[in-house]
């Protein structure tokens, strides 16, 4: 049984953000444009959801024996970026089924995930999970928490 994992990379800079080479107008060509994508596109689906979805597929992998273990499931990616992937997999069951149905436009964020996922307890975990959504609501439309 062979498996394939795909992982896309996005073009970018080694420097980080906002600190790569300074482009001019001359040597950046021209952007082309892409089929317009609306939020309602059923083939669209939130980074954090695709994320989900490849731990659940890796631990899969490895449960099988068709994968050793997380450093051989590493080919690409760095150890680093194995292991934030694979720490969903400890999320609580109800949280990782709300990650997967999240839209496309959700507002979540990897870092405030893996937050939530070092943390032992599911019970804590919920409340993290909670707490995190409960801000972002205030912020988006404008009252602040009391």
């Amino acid at each position: 049984m062979s498996a394939t994992i795909e992982r896309r990379f996005h073009p970018g800079t080694a420097r980080g953000r906002g600190g790569g080479s300074r482009r001019t107008l001359a040597s950046t060509p021209a952007p082309v444009p892409g089929p317009e994508r609306l939020s309602d596109d059923p083939d669209r689906v939130h980074p954090l959801a695709r994320r989900m979805a490849m731990a659940i597929r890796c631990q899969q992998l490895i449960d099988s024996g068709v994968v050793a273990d997380q450093a051989s499931l590493a080919a690409g990616m760095t150890r680093a970026w194995v292991t934030v992937v694979m720490r969903l997999n400890l999320l609580a069951p109800d949280i990782q089924e709300e990650i997967l149905e999240m839209g496309p436009d959700s507002p979540a964020d990897h870092r405030a995930l893996d937050r939530v996922a070092r943390v032992a307890s599911w019970r804590k975990q919920r409340v993290a999970w909670r707490s995190r959504k409960d801000a972002h609501a205030s912020h988006q439309y404008g009252s602040r928490p009391q």
